[in-house]
């Protein structure tokens, strides 16, 4: 995991935070549905995504950059770094995608138990 997220880079901590901001929130619209939390961890959880598909195109703009600049590289090994360089930045919208289904999962719950509670007599 220390891996993933090294290679990464910058761009997952503001996912992970994001990221587990709206899991926190959803958590607790799951256990307590209120209203009111609905649209935070919605912000939340859109923040968290789109800070992981910036942080995976700073990667691959990285990759690009690093790569045209390179004079001394092979040809032959192009396509590996592009390829590597694009798996590790995918890693930012890996997480981020991952949050958000958990993400939406305890938003189901809370949705669930929130109709429950209105159609109870």
């Amino acid at each position: 995991m220390s891996q993933f997220f090294d290679e990464g880079g910058l761009g997952m901590y503001p996912t992970v935070l994001l990221g587990l901001t709206s899991l926190a929130l959803a958590l607790v619209f799951a256990a307590r549905p209120q209203q009111r939390l609905f649209p935070l961890v919605v912000g939340t959880g859109s923040a968290a995504l789109f800070a992981g598909a910036l942080g995976m195109l700073q990667g691959v703009r990285t990759t690009a950059a690093a790569i045209a600049s390179a004079r001394e590289l092979a040809p032959d090994r192009l396509p590996v770094i592009a390829l590597a360089g694009f798996a590790e930045s995918a890693n930012n919208l890996v997480l981020a995608l991952s949050l958000c289904v958990c993400v939406a999962l305890a938003l189901g719950v809370g949705g669930f138990r929130a109709r429950v509670a209105v159609a109870a007599p």
